[in-house]
């Protein structure tokens, strides 16, 4: 099933838009059986089982996470399909195009690879090369607190006294003052009582 055989075949269905390309292997930059296809109608994809005579399915392609790195200059940030500078190879550096390299594919030719990006004995793709883009820290999330108390923390807290002191000596005194209030009223009562009784008996002399 070739790319312009799907082409036809969507159209024929009813997607005239459809740009398909055919994915290789990023190691052997063989063509894979699995294709991409471009197009503003995605929802008629799902109504498709089969195209070129095969049975087929369709999937949302995954955002990768890797940064772009382009198969003809090696260098990251864009793709080879808008790259004008000069092919290297990914396994040896050298300024020729990767699938005409005699260096065996990794791990073979390993030991021998040479990055053109940094120079060390590495493939130009090794996610390990002090020239690839390192992934940005996810920022620490924000851990919420609270000003709530736990019960241990309760436990071992001291309780106050003295506010519950200062109102026990408050109450205290105010009772205290009363009862002498009633005491005096009561001794002021008793004067007059015996002021009445020695008038009166001064009165019968």
């Amino acid at each position: 099933m070739s790319v312009n055989d799907i082409k036809e075949d969507l159209e024929s269905q009813g997607i005239a838009d459809a740009v398909v390309q055919q994915l290789t292997s990023r190691t052997t930059k063989k063509p894979l059986p699995l294709f991409l296809v471009k197009t503003k109608m995605p929802e008629k994809l799902a109504e498709i089982q089969r195209l070129a005579m095969l049975t087929v399915s369709f999937e949302r392609k995954k955002k990768s996470s890797e940064p772009s790195q382009c198969y003809r200059c090696q260098r990251y940030g864009h793709t080879q399909r808008n790259c004008r500078l000069a092919e290297r190879c990914v396994k040896c550096g050298e300024d020729h195009n990767s699938t005409s390299c005699s260096l065996p594919a990794p791990p073979t030719g390993q030991r021998n690879a040479k990055c053109c990006l940094c120079g060390e004995g590495h493939p130009a793709n090794y996610k390990g090369c002090s020239k690839a883009p390192k992934k940005a820290a996810s920022a620490p999330k924000a851990v919420p607190t609270t000003n709530r108390t736990s019960y241990a923390q309760k436990v071992k807290k001291p309780m106050s006294t003295s506010a519950p002191a200062a109102a026990t000596a408050t109450g205290t005194t105010a009772q205290k003052q009363h009862g002498d209030d009633r005491l005096l009223a009561m001794m002021q009562a008793i004067i007059i009582r015996l002021d009445a009784l020695e008038a009166k008996m001064q009165d019968k002399h």
